[in-house]
C-alpha cells in the first residue's frame, strides 16, 4: 500500500518522519488501528469532515503529493503502485 511505502522509506532513513503526514477520510479509532496494525509512524490525521480534500480538490486517494519547501506541489500520483526514488524526493523536497 502506499503507506507501507511511505513507511519503508522512513524506516530505511531515506526520509524523515517528519516530512511524511497521511490524511484519512475515515474516523480516528480505526486511523489510529489501522496505523498501529501496520507499524506505521508518521502521523495520520482523520479528516471525517474531508476538509483537506475540498479545500485542496481532491476527488480522487489513495493520493501521494511532494510538496518542496516554499509550499508548492512537486510530485503527485493517485496510482499506489508507483515506487518512490527516495533521491528524487529528497531533491523534490528541498526546492
Amino acid at each position: 500500500t502506499m503507506t507501507q511505502k511511505w513507511q519503508e522509506l522512513i524506516n530505511s532513513g531515506e526520509i524523515a518522519e517528519d516530512q511524511v503526514i497521511g490524511v484519512s477520510f475515515e474516523e480516528l479509532k480505526y486511523v489510529q488501528t489501522y496505523a498501529k496494525k501496520r507499524g506505521l509512524t508518521f502521523p495520520i490525521y482523520a479528516d471525517t469532515g474531508m476538509v483537506f480534500m475540498r479545500n485542496y480538490g481532491v476527488a480522487e486517494f489513495p493520493l501521494a503529493v511532494v510538496v518542496g519547501k516554499a509550499g508548492d506541489v512537486k510530485m503527485y500520483t493517485f496510482d499506489a503502485r508507483v515506487s518512490f526514488d527516495a533521491d528524487e524526493l529528497k531533491k523534490q523536497m528541498a526546492d
